[in-house]
């Protein structure tokens, strides 16, 4: 499969300033904060066991963050704009209802603003407050110290917002192109916006077989934003792996995936020298993942796409 990118070459472009390894703390408020929209799917939107009720979309021309839309009797939703911290709430063709600046206000009165204006908006005044999930997230003061978000410096959440975009544009090709492709969520657990390609089991084997295609916006493996192609089920540990295009690297620490940084994006300076790299990197990694887990290559092409 040729995955070409440089159609998308403008939103590599802007990236790169700050640089990706000064993202820290804008990625860990944005990721608190992104709680408050999975714990409105957790009381409003019917569960799921694999907790994909509470996942988010992204809007590249909104730089929105998306929950999804509730069950209520008056459906809304509840979206997160990175770039300046703000809580919307909106309905069905994207009129807004709400919005809150979570700038210079902590979780919890985030939290309490979030639930009454739902009170509100629902004439259901029994409603009880939100709760926010239990997931294990990287700690930071926005939580367990009850301090306030903070937008300084504020060009690192632009910048993690482009970052999103960016995946996100590419991630949905890649959905368009590869058969068995789950839709392009992000996951208020982990963080990373990603999606699956599911491929058939080996005759006479149940055990589920994938590859996992995502961005994560830095986590305890990179802490800076980087793509990853993983197969599951993995390769043994002693298993030789395919070589990859320059600026990637299997990661082999605690699991095992082909990784392109984002250092290594913005290492290019032409726009189209970015959209090569990232273009080369996911075709290597995707043939690279297939033979792993024994896979002919084939034309992944949808029909009429």
């Amino acid at each position: 499969m040729n995955f070409e990118l440089r159609s998308h070459s403008a939103l590599w472009q802007v990236l790169g300033d700050p640089p990706p390894n000064r993202l820290t703390d804008a990625r860990l408020q944005i990721h608190w904060a992104a709680q408050l929209l999975a714990a409105v799917a957790a009381r409003h939107v019917p569960a799921k066991k694999d907790d994909s009720h509470t996942n988010l979309g992204w809007s590249h021309s909104d730089g929105l963050l998306l929950g999804k839309f509730t069950a209520t009797p008056r459906p809304f939703q509840v979206a997160l704009r990175p770039a300046d911290l703000h809580l919307i709430l909106r309905v069905a063709g994207g009129s807004t209802v709400a919005w809150y600046s979570l700038n210079h206000r902590t979780l919890d009165q985030a939290r309490l603003w979030l639930s009454q204006e739902i009170r509100d908006f629902t004439g259901d005044a029994s409603l009880p407050d939100l709760e926010l999930p239990t997931y294990d997230l990287p700690d930071h003061p926005v939580h367990g110290a009850g301090a306030a978000f903070s937008l300084k410096p504020g060009d690192a959440f632009q910048e993690l917002s482009h970052w999103y975009s960016a995946a996100d544009a590419t991630l949905q090709l890649a959905s368009s192109l590869l058969k068995g492709a789950s839709d392009v969520r992000c996951w208020p657990h982990h963080f990373d916006i990603a999606t699956l390609v599911k491929i058939e089991p080996e005759e006479g084997s149940k055990e589920e077989r994938f590859i996992g295609i995502g961005m994560s916006p830095g986590d305890g493996s990179y802490d800076e934003p980087y793509f990853y192609i993983n197969p599951h089920p993995a390769p043994g540990a002693k298993a030789k792996l395919s070589p990859l295009p320059e600026g990637a690297h299997w990661h082999r620490d605690g699991w095992t995936g082909a990784v392109l940084s984002g250092s290594q994006i913005v290492a290019e300076t032409d726009e189209n020298d970015r959209a090569d790299r990232v273009t080369a990197y996911f075709d290597a990694a995707l043939a690279a993942c297939r033979e792993i887990l024994g896979v002919v290559e084939e034309t992944d092409d949808h029909p009429e796409s």
